[in-house]
């Protein structure tokens, strides 16, 4: 079980391409959690099956199914900083 474990990922590199916009934040996120955490893998995978076109589809949506649901089936902490990084709108 995750309770008590911090996981990190790191994504936003000022000035390099995709790594600067916020176009490809939660996919990106979303695979580093799964890489990191086999819980998390597994509801992440589901999301993905479930809908096909995940990467196509608004951030909200994939913040929903690729983040926000699947860590909030495991007890896992995430920190995020990175609104100074970022060059794209998240809406």
């Amino acid at each position: 079980m995750l309770q008590g474990r911090t996981t990190r990922c790191k994504f936003f590199t000022r000035g390099a391409g995709d790594l600067a916009s916020s176009s490809k934040l939660f996919t990106s996120l979303a695979k580093q959690l799964a890489d990191k955490e086999l819980e998390v893998r597994r509801y992440v995978c589901e999301a993905v099956v479930n809908n096909t076109g995940i990467s196509q589809m608004g951030l909200e949506y994939q913040w929903r199914l690729l983040i926000l649901e699947p860590l909030s089936r495991v007890k896992v902490w995430a920190e995020a900083d990175f609104a100074s990084r970022c060059t794209g709108k998240f809406s």
